[in-house]
């Protein structure tokens, strides 16, 4: 529960426990609760967070929650997760016996659209593992059961001795499809309920006559909390080894029960290919019933790779099979596995055939990057370039922009009607980022006044508003309302146009995912992406993924303690594909950003007082060996100036002059002893040269 506290946390931006005392109080004084007992103990609260920490009170928990952004939906499922983490260890059952809310809600939408619908036919849709048949089982109602996994012939039994219901379950194979469909038309008096991979409806041999008599009831994955107890229940101690089920399984109880036994073998959590091996093996052997004579479900490991793939990619037969296989689905550039079975059956594919991945993964990217090149059409081009970033691997692109679920989010601009909402979700990315309320509105409200669709907004199905991104165009009628974000650098950015994102605030992962890849299809129309933004997370993101710093303001333009960071990243044709190239080529682990950051703005105060010995001996560049003293920085710093000069790679050699101009030669001195600073318009080519000294130099902390 600590640890889960903790990510918690670090999601809502890290804020003091002074901050959250205050903030528990503020939801304590909503709740009418007396003035002497809403502020908790600053200890007591820190206490909370502590690993190893046994018992926690749960109001204490849900208020903590509450206070670090968690709504009235979230705090229930910590609430349950609370009774299950503090009860007594569970006698072991099997998974097939574990009942859990989210299966609960799942048969009451079973019940309902059995008793308000008025179809024949119930159809309970869901992909392989995600629990169809335990909510079959559990229908409190008089029916006749038949599994159709072995044979079709028990269908028409059934029927006859059915008195109001049939519950028909593993109806996957294409013989047991026909027999549902036949048995509906010749029993009339009957009703069924239907357990399919795909709806009926979408089936193209499901009679015309049938499809308005059927409901459709989706199966929805559990959540994380249902899945960290059924790792409790399965004998996982490990917090780190339970997150790891969680983080893979993603819902769905038949993965999770693989996972864990896969760890009880001694599968080591940091081999992903290995751990998922088990489960994918399950997969593949209950597809078979879909397609038991053939032999396209091995090359779903190659698609998986490949993240999507057109018929050209594949072949036309391929093709067409793997299109007919359930965890398939249609997307905008052509097949795609279903999530999370991709990332599992590509994390088992790299484990297991190794080159034979690499060379999937190459030859979709060359696939991508003609189609790419050969296009027109901005929107395809984006869509590609996305797809490319995808093979790449990279895991900060895989978390950031693919994480591992199937939530459909749907982004729009924003509106005049959105105003309120968006004021709404200003407060709260303020108090999440220790920011002053009102110099937050202060900056972002001049936007939504001026521009009321500067704003993406991505929402639910239903409409309901998941998180929103400020995503302005940058132009010179603009030039007032970005200035407070970019100042110095205002000039030299607007003069190229492109894209400019602020503030981003998201529900959750999915959401905040998709407003990233709406970014980047946006950002490829407009040719150029300038992110300002003061959030340390969000600082060490943009560096991870290759942008060019810029610099920082001079304001604290939030009175947050910290400056915003300005931050470009060009997406014109020629350099989409060095940047992608570039992050293939990038294994950044987390715990290295900081540093690497650090190590930029380290160079470039160097290189600024290049010319001032006295200056440069404070620099803690001096601790590394490479560089020990004075002299050494500076040899350094000259000498991979003038190697970036004569490279080969205009782009390199247009960074190394820029140092040389800038900052080492005597005009540069000249323009360092009179406090004149360097032209701006060189920004972004000066920040990209020293990023490039740094990767030269110490490799390690990239």
């Amino acid at each position: 529960m600590s640890s889960r506290l903790r990510d918690l946390r670090a999601w809502a931006g890290n804020p003091s426990f002074t901050r959250m005392v205050a903030e528990i109080a503020a939801v304590r004084a909503a709740r009418g609760v007396p003035v002497e007992n809403r502020r908790p103990g600053r200890v007591t609260v820190y206490e909370c967070f502590q690993l190893g920490r046994k018992r926690i009170d749960v109001e204490l928990l849900v208020d903590i929650v509450a206070a670090l952004g968690v709504d009235g939906t979230g705090q229930a499922r910590w609430r349950r997760a609370h009774r299950v983490a503090s009860g007594p260890r569970p006698t072991p059952v099997a998974v097939a016996d574990i009942r859990p809310d989210s299966q609960a809600r799942a048969v009451a939408a079973l019940l309902t659209a059995i008793g308000t619908s008025g179809r024949r036919v119930v159809n309970v849709v869901g992909p392989v593992g995600i629990g169809k048949s335990r909510v079959l089982s559990a229908l409190p109602v008089e029916a006749v059961m038949v599994d159709l996994a072995d044979s079709e012939a028990a269908l028409d039994t059934a029927v006859l001795d059915a008195r109001e219901f049939v519950l028909v379950d593993n109806a996957d194979a294409p013989a047991a499809l026909d027999a549902v469909c036949a048995a509906v038309e010749r029993h009339h008096d009957v009703r069924f309920v239907v357990a399919t991979r795909r709806p009926l409806s979408g089936r193209p041999q499901t009679p015309i006559a049938l499809l308005n008599e059927l409901a459709v009831v989706p199966v929805p994955p559990w959540e994380d909390t249902e899945v960290d107890a059924l790792a409790y229940w399965a004998g996982l101690d490990g917090q780190h080894q339970r997150a790891a089920v969680v983080r893979m399984a993603v819902g769905v109880p038949l993965l999770a029960d693989r996972l864990c036994r896969a760890i009880h073998r001694g599968v080591q959590l940091d081999t992903p290919g290995a751990l998922a091996d088990l489960a994918v093996e399950e997969v593949i052997a209950r597809l078979r019933r879909e397609r038991p004579h053939a032999d396209d479900l091995t090359s779903l490991t190659t698609l998986a790779s490949c993240g999507q793939a057109d018929e050209e990619l594949l072949t036309p037969a391929g093709f067409a099979d793997l299109a007919e296989i359930s965890l398939v689905c249609a997307d905008t550039e052509g097949l795609r596995l279903r999530e999370p079975y991709r990332t599992l059956f590509d994390s088992v594919h790299r484990w297991r055939r190794p080159l034979s991945h690499r060379r999937s993964v190459a030859r979709a990217m060359a696939h991508h990057r003609a189609v790419r090149t050969d296009s027109v059409d901005p929107d395809q081009c984006s869509r590609r370039t996305e797809q490319a970033l995808w093979l790449t691997g990279n895991p900060t692109i895989r978390e950031t922009l693919f994480p591992s679920g199937e939530q459909p989010v749907v982004v729009r601009s924003s509106a005049d009607s959105d105003a309120d909402d968006i004021g709404r979700l200003v407060h709260r990315w303020a108090r999440r980022g220790e920011m002053d309320v009102r110099s937050s509105e202060r900056v972002l409200n001049p936007l939504l006044a001026d521009t009321p669709d500067g704003f993406r907004i991505a929402t639910d199905q239903d409409g309901r508003i998941l998180g929103a991104i400020t995503s302005i165009p940058i132009a010179s009628r603009n030039h007032h309302l970005v200035e407070p974000l970019l100042e110095g650098h205002t000039p030299g950015v607007t003069d190229q146009g492109g894209l400019l994102v602020g503030m981003s605030i998201a529900r959750d992962n999915a959401a905040q995912a998709a407003l990233m890849r709406d970014v980047l299809v946006r950002g490829v129309r407009a040719g150029l992406v300038v992110v300002a933004t003061q959030w340390p997370a969000y600082q060490r993101l943009v560096r991870r993924l290759h942008f060019t710093y810029l610099g920082t303001t001079r304001a604290d333009v939030f009175r947050c303690g910290r400056q915003v960071q300005v931050h470009t990243l060009r997406l014109v044709p020629d350099e989409i594909a060095q940047w992608v190239s570039r992050l293939s080529r990038r294994r950044t682990p987390l715990g290295d950003l900081g540093r690497r950051a650090r190590l930029v703005d380290q160079l470039r105060h160097a290189y600024e007082h290049w010319h001032t010995p006295s200056l440069l001996s404070t620099s803690p560049l001096l601790a590394h060996p490479a560089t020990p003293t004075v002299s050494a920085l500076r040899a350094v710093l000259s000498e991979v100036a003038q190697r970036f000069a004569a490279d080969a790679d205009p782009v390199r050699a247009t960074g190394g002059r820029a140092l040389l101009d800038a900052y080492l030669s005597r005009a540069g001195a000249v323009r360092h002893d009179a406090g004149t600073a360097h032209p701006r318009p060189g920004a972004a080519v000066l920040g990209q040269a020293i990023t490039d000294v740094a990767e030269f130099l110490w490799p390690a902390q990239r």
